[in-house]
């Protein structure tokens, strides 16, 4: 976030802090979402804290707050005269996005419990990480330092394709699965190669001089990250919830672990 928001200050742009799950995840002691001029948080049905759907946007700016207040409901702004909603002015284009009572009520009682969720999370994924850390091939995913706290949505692994006989991430997650442990394969493909960013496929939604720029990026420049086009071929995930869990349970996860690496020879037996 620090060389993000460089880059914003020298090119005179907001930065829009996209910490979808990351509740109190921290870096240098400052929470994700305070970081940018805009933070934004999803309360979506599978997240650490859920109303179904629905989000939240932190800033302190007091006139970015103004203008998502109004792009939340109908474009309407207020003038400071206005005594009930009918009486706001509606200024821009806009819809209803506003989340309901319900919903927040339902958010309000879940923060009561999440200080002590998140907590036996980070226990739980500490006490997995040092199992991982004795098996050979695997390595979790994470940037932590003595400043740094995860908010722990996803354990993400790592394995070492050879060690494992180039064996598929969804292959080796049902392998997981017979063990009992419901581990879900990372994303299969980064991004860029979905078919939405497609030429042929932005094209009805562009005005042709802007589809003619975006088709002109995409020839000289086309979107390359192999570091992510790797990450693809050989992560494996744990989602929140599992992290929950008893401690024994977190151990069983690791003996799982540690049993398909002991006999990963019949992996490469079945591949051939």
């Amino acid at each position: 976030m620090p060389a993000l928001l460089e880059i914003g200050r020298r090119r005179g742009l907001h930065v829009l802090e996209d910490c979808a799950q990351a509740i109190d995840a921290t870096l240098s002691l400052q929470k994700a979402g305070t970081w940018g001029d805009l933070g934004t948080f999803s309360f979506q049905s599978n997240k650490t804290m859920t109303s179904g759907e629905g989000g939240l946007i932190l800033t302190n700016s007091p006139g970015l707050a103004e203008r998502i207040t109004a792009l939340r409901a109908f474009g309407r702004f207020n003038s400071g005269e206005a005594v009930r909603s009918s009486a706001l002015e509606c200024r821009q284009l806009s819809s209803n996005y506003r989340l309901s009572e319900f919903q927040s009520a339902v958010l309000l009682g879940q923060l009561d419990s999440f200080p002590a969720q998140d907590e036996r999370r980070q226990a739980n994924a500490a006490r997995l990480t040092h199992h991982i850390e004795r098996i050979p091939g695997l390595r979790h995913v994470r940037s932590l330092g003595a400043d740094m706290k995860h908010g722990y949505y996803y354990y993400v692994i790592r394995y070492d394709p050879q060690h494992f006989g180039q064996v598929s991430p969804d292959r080796l997650c049902q392998v997981l699965g017979a063990e009992g442990v419901p581990f879900v394969p990372g994303d299969r493909k980064p991004v860029y190669r979905h078919p939405v960013f497609q030429a042929e496929n932005v094209r009805p939604h562009l005005w042709p001089d802007a589809f003619a720029r975006y088709e002109d990026a995409l020839v000289r420049n086309p979107p390359q990250c192999p570091a992510a086009e790797e990450a693809c071929d050989c992560t494996i995930m744990l989602r929140h919830q599992v992290l929950l869990a008893e401690p024994t349970d977190i151990d069983d996860i690791a003996e799982a672990l540690s049993k398909v690496t002991r006999n990963v020879g019949e992996l490469l037996e079945e591949k051939n």
